[in-house]
């Protein structure tokens, strides 16, 4: 239940990423906890509180985004440290347009949320141009 919590959390976090950025999903749990949480770190308890009760909320109503949240977590623990990078790009590709998916249902449902995604896409920025 906390894996697919934090799955959630990173599948908005990704959302706010700018297309044709790509992550690794051979890492194992623990690294992308961690990735996930240096960028929730730029949110208030309260914010994290708004978007898992609207992801929680969204992915209630809409049992086909739940299923393909499934689906992608599945591959995702499928997907092997040999994975190619074609593999793993196309996963990445498949996540970001799942999250995708779920930013805009979340940003329908409750649209008081942008500023939210704004603050992680900003903290996100940030943390690429430091590398």
């Amino acid at each position: 239940m906390k894996t697919l919590s934090l799955l959630r959390l990173a599948l908005l976090i990704g959302a706010l990423t700018a297309a044709g950025l790509t992550t690794s999903f051979a890492q194992d749990q623990t690294a992308t906890a961690s990735a996930t949480s240096k960028h929730a770190s730029a949110l208030t308890a309260d914010e994290k509180a708004q978007l898992k009760k609207d992801t929680d909320q969204v992915l209630a109503a809409d049992p086909d985004l739940k299923t393909e949240e499934d689906a992608l977590k599945k591959e995702h623990d499928a997907l092997g440290s040999d994975a190619s990078a074609d593999d793993k790009k196309a996963l990445s590709a498949k996540m970001h347009a799942h999250r995708e998916k779920v930013k805009a249902a979340v940003l329908k449902i409750d649209p008081s949320a942008a500023p939210i995604f704004d603050k992680l896409a900003a903290a996100h920025k940030a943390k690429a141009s430091a590398q």
